[in-house]
């Protein structure tokens, strides 16, 4: 693989990227798109990259390395997501957030991981919001066996209402 020429790059927190200089080898760089919403290409600047697609910031980064004398052969990954999240709150007024990487969630993982167990299944409740619609399930459906997987995705929020399996006396 000497003949092989580009740049890898995928993004992870607290990840450096490190100037491509050697237009004959391969070379792997890592990097973390900032709170801002830049990455920092040492030596060649800063990109834009929050709300662009992949494409777009590899184009702009194949113009930089092209201006720059550098070979723009590369493969740009994204290895995690840090800005996608889900948003979980529990009848008992406790919230989560959990962040979404490149293997999302599904909505019975996270209920599993909320305390939410089959043994709830006539007791609890989950609203899924998801882009201003709701979706309503009841415990026993999430986890019927023939239940649909639901894939959880950014922004997604969901309550869990647990009731009282023993009522108290009036």
């Amino acid at each position: 693989n000497d003949n092989i020429q580009g740049i890898s790059t995928s993004f992870s927190e607290n990840d450096q990227m490190i100037p491509a200089k050697d237009n004959d080898a391969l070379i792997l760089t890592k990097g973390v798109i900032g709170s801002n919403g830049n990455i920092l290409l040492f030596g060649l600047g800063n990109i834009l990259a929050a709300n662009r697609t992949l494409d777009d910031v590899s184009a702009e980064i194949r113009n930089i390395l092209i201006r720059n004398g550098l070979v723009p052969n590369f493969q740009l990954e994204i290895s995690d997501f840090k800005s996608k999240k889900v948003f979980v709150t529990a009848g008992d007024g406790t919230s989560d957030t959990y962040p979404l990487n490149n293997l999302p969630p599904t909505l019975k993982e996270i209920a599993l991981v909320s305390g939410l167990s089959e043994s709830n299944e006539n007791f609890a409740t989950i609203k899924l919001s998801r882009n201003k619609q709701e979706f309503r399930f009841t415990a026993g459906q999430l986890f019927e066996i023939t239940s649909p997987k639901i894939i959880l995705q950014n922004n997604d929020q969901i309550e869990i209402q647990i009731a009282s399996k023993i009522s108290e006396p009036i």
